[in-house]
């Protein structure tokens, strides 16, 4: 592979490993919010309004849908750079 092409698919490849990085954070920060909503649930009746509860079910969902986006992509960066190291 020649030189050139080699360092542009190595900075691709870290371009795509940030951008899952910072996807990673962005979900980390909803933590926050999941963990109050549930611990909310378990420890008081009816203490979330509609909203709220509402709200908590659309995020675990989303983010769980995104952490399984994020796994393949990570996948085939892998698989990408097995390829690139034949």
């Amino acid at each position: 592979m020649p030189k050139d092409s080699s360092n542009f698919a190595e900075t691709s490849l870290r371009m795509d490993l940030l951008n899952i990085y910072d996807e990673l954070t962005e979900i980390h920060d909803y933590r926050p919010f999941l963990r109050d909503a549930f611990a909310s649930l378990v420890t008081e009746d009816n203490c979330l309004d509609k909203n709220t509860a509402m709200g908590a079910s659309r995020f675990s969902y989303l983010i769980k849908q995104r952490m399984q986006e994020l796994k393949g992509d990570l996948k085939k960066l892998r698989k990408r750079r097995m390829h690139r190291s034949r």
